[in-house]
């Protein structure tokens, strides 16, 4: 749930930076919004590098329970 919200947090800060009224309208709000996508980005690195570790982790886990 934590990935899917995430992502979806990712895709909704890259459309708003897609909008081209964003850059010829709301040309002030280019730093912010770039800073929202930049922090989504770091978000959804953070949860999928957590992911990653418990899935490592949990990998080991069945390998040790095999060996037993």
């Amino acid at each position: 749930a934590k990935i899917e919200a995430a992502e979806a947090r990712v895709a909704e800060t890259e459309a708003a930076l897609a909008d081209p009224e964003l850059f010829s309208r709301r040309g002030h709000e280019v730093p912010q919004r770039t800073r929202e996508a930049d922090e989504a980005k770091r978000a959804l690195d953070a949860v999928m590098a957590r992911w990653e570790e418990l899935e490592a982790k949990k990998a080991a886990w069945r390998k040790q329970q095999e060996e037993h």
